[in-house]
């Protein structure tokens, strides 16, 4: 491996959802694997891949999906999700809420700034 070249992943639609992961993997266990802006990930009308959990009745089942996009922003410095603004993938899943026991589950981009268009 040239750490000298960089690295650009991407995918589509479920496989944006999958650059995502396998950007995240790279950027976690090969941190210092490329040059400063090195590993991209472009993102094409993918899928909510952070997820969060919150129980209710119980404190400690509470996972805040910001937890998941702060690692990823952490390990992939440069992240473009595109997005074609009626499509409906990137808004899916949608939330969900009373689940089995007051059991909630919430869904949220990697990354803050979509380049938005609509055809």
């Amino acid at each position: 491996m040239d750490a000298a070249l960089p690295l650009y992943i991407t995918g589509h639609s479920l496989g944006g959802a999958l650059a995502i992961l396998c950007a995240m993997d790279i950027g976690t266990n090969f941190p210092n694997g490329f040059p400063a802006g090195g590993l991209a990930m472009y993102n094409l009308a993918g899928p909510l891949v952070a997820a969060g959990l919150s129980a209710f009745n119980t404190s400690f089942l509470t996972i805040d999906p910001s937890v998941f996009v702060t690692a990823y922003t952490s390990a992939v410095a440069n992240s473009y999700r595109i997005v074609n603004s009626p499509d409906i993938v990137p808004i899916s899943p949608p939330g969900c809420v009373g689940l089995g026991s007051e059991l909630s589950i919430q869904f949220a981009h990697v990354t803050a700034n979509p380049v938005a268009y609509c055809a």
